[in-house]
C-alpha cells in the first residue's frame, strides 16, 4: 500500500516546481524587457545629444555668417541715391542678411541639409511631452525659410537657441531618471 502522505508530497513538490519555473521564466522575461528598454533609451539619449549639438552648432555658424554679412553691408553704407534705385523689397531689406548667402559659406550647412536635420530631430520627439522643443524646432524651420534676416532676427534666434538648450537639458535629465528607475526594476514608461 502506498502512503497517501508521500503521494500528496510528490504532487505538492511537482506543483511547487511548476510554480517556480513559471515565475522564474516570467522574471527572466521581465528583466530582459527592462534591459532592452533601458539600453534603447540610453542609445536614444546619445542620439539626441549628438543631433542637437550638431544642429545648434550649425545654427550658430549660420547666425555668425548672417551677422558678418549684415556688418559688411552696413560698412558699405549705401547712399540715398543707391537705395532709391533698387526695388522696394531690396530697399526694405538692404541692411538685412540673405539666408542663401549665410548658408553658402559652408557646403555642409546648406538649407536642405539643415532643414532635414531639424525635421529628423523633430520626428525623434514625443509630440505630447516635448511641445516646447518642437515649437522651437518649428521656429528655426520657419526662420530659415525667410529670405532676409535682420539683427533683431539674429538676436531672437540666439534667444531661441538658449531656450532649446535648456529644454533639451530638462528632457535629457527626465529620460535619464527613467533609465535609472528602469534599471532598478521599476515600472517602465508606456510612452
Amino acid at each position: 500500500m502506498e502512503n497517501p502522505v508521500i503521494n500528496i508530497g510528490v504532487i505538492l513538490t511537482f506543483l511547487a516546481t511548476l510554480f517556480s519555473i513559471y515565475y522564474t521564466r516570467k522574471n527572466i522575461k521581465t528583466t530582459k524587457y527592462i534591459e532592452t528598454i533601458t539600453t534603447e533609451r540610453i542609445k536614444w539619449i546619445s542620439i539626441i545629444r549628438q543631433d542637437i549639438s550638431e544642429i545648434i552648432s550649425n545654427i550658430f555658424e549660420t547666425l555668425e555668417n548672417f551677422k558678418k554679412e549684415i556688418n559688411f553691408i552696413s560698412s558699405q553704407d549705401p547712399s540715398e541715391k543707391h537705395r532709391n534705385s533698387v526695388a522696394y523689397e531690396h530697399q526694405e531689406n538692404v541692411l538685412n542678411a540673405r539666408t542663401e548667402n549665410a548658408l553658402a559659406f559652408n557646403e555642409r550647412t546648406s538649407f536642405v541639409v539643415l532643414i532635414g536635420k531639424l525635421m529628423v530631430f523633430k520626428l525623434r520627439l514625443n509630440h505630447k511631452e516635448d511641445k516646447e522643443i518642437i515649437r522651437i524646432i518649428d521656429y528655426f524651420i520657419e526662420f530659415y525659410q525667410l529670405e532676409y534676416k535682420s539683427d533683431k532676427d539674429i538676436i531672437n534666434a540666439k534667444i531661441e537657441i538658449k531656450n532649446l538648450t535648456e529644454n533639451i537639458q530638462i528632457m535629457l535629465k527626465q529620460e535619464w531618471e527613467k533609465v535609472k528607475e528602469e534599471s532598478r526594476g521599476g515600472k517602465t514608461c508606456s510612452c
